[in-house]
């Protein structure tokens, strides 16, 4: 004989995190609900139902169409091997953030 003892189980979920830049941020709601019911020896009916509700808020100049002048949006797109700033050690020793020379790559460019 097969004892006839239903099972349940639930989970309520939320978070709330802010961004690291201003007006950004991650809000979510998560539930779940889950019920096993041993009928008979050889029928179980099982149910499991779950709900996420999420919302995410972004600043509003900081756009995400692929173009680079969005820095967030770029560096995390982009893969690790690659450095957002490329550092160099000037004449004087001074580390320093190298620019291009618009000039050179024209020239590369043609």
């Amino acid at each position: 004989m097969v004892p006839i003892v239903p099972l349940f189980y639930a989970s309520l979920g939320y978070l709330n995190e802010d961004g690291i830049i201003e007006n950004s941020g991650h809000d979510r709601v998560s539930a779940r609900i889950k019920a096993d019911y041993q009928a008979k020896k050889w029928l179980k009916l099982s149910a499991n139902v779950g709900y996420i509700h999420s919302n995410q808020e972004s600043n509003p100049n900081m756009s995400t169409t692929g173009n680079n002048t969005n820095l967030m949006y770029y560096t995390s797109s982009i893969a690790p091997i690659y450095p957002a700033f490329v550092r160099v050690v000037d004449a004087a020793g001074n580390v320093i953030v190298k620019k291009t020379n618009t000039a050179m790559m024209a020239m590369i460019m043609e």
